[in-house]
């Protein structure tokens, strides 16, 4: 089932692939196609979804609670190879979570396109904001802050809401 229901992913993947090229192909555009997953790839198989490189072969030192799913057969289920970038997210509290998951996806993404971690602002506390910022930025190819609107509404600093006024 968890091979089937990861090829219907991909298979989708693939026909959104094709729509973006020749949207870009008939626009002279170029717009880029990514996706974003939970980065707990140990456990995200529960969702159907194999995000890993279709070259990534499962080590044992990795110690997955189910190891057995990350056969030949799941490999061929990957859908990076169609992505422009991949954004993970890294929704952790420390910096060194933070470095682990990104490290973790870029081992399991073989280095085969870039990966952005994912951060939530409301998550960090304040002695690790720049640190866990740090960490994402040096371990992956970006970041994606989630979301815009605790910067713009709570003053990310004094933890206080700033006076917006309903115009």
């Amino acid at each position: 089932w968890l091979t089937f229901r990861s090829t219907e992913i991909a298979n989708f993947a693939n026909r959104v692939r094709q729509t973006v090229d020749q949207y870009n192909k008939q626009n002279n555009r170029n717009v880029e196609m990514a996706a974003y997953v939970g980065s707990w790839y140990e456990l995200y198989y529960q969702n159907g979804v194999n995000w890993a490189s279709s070259n990534f072969k499962y080590d044992d030192r990795l110690n997955f609670p189910e190891s057995r799913i990350y056969s030949p057969e799941y490999s061929k289920t990957s859908y990076t190879g169609l992505l422009d970038f991949l954004m993970i997210g890294t929704y952790y509290k420390t910096p060194q979570e933070i470095a682990k998951y990104t490290t973790l996806g870029n081992i399991l993404t073989n280095g085969e396109l870039p990966l952005v971690a994912s951060i939530s602002l409301p998550d960090l506390k304040d002695e690790y904001r720049a640190d866990i910022l740090e960490s994402a930025v040096d371990k992956s190819s970006g970041v994606m802050v989630f979301d815009l609107c605790y910067i713009l509404d709570w003053d990310m600093f004094t933890g206080q809401m700033k006076n917006i006024k309903n115009k």
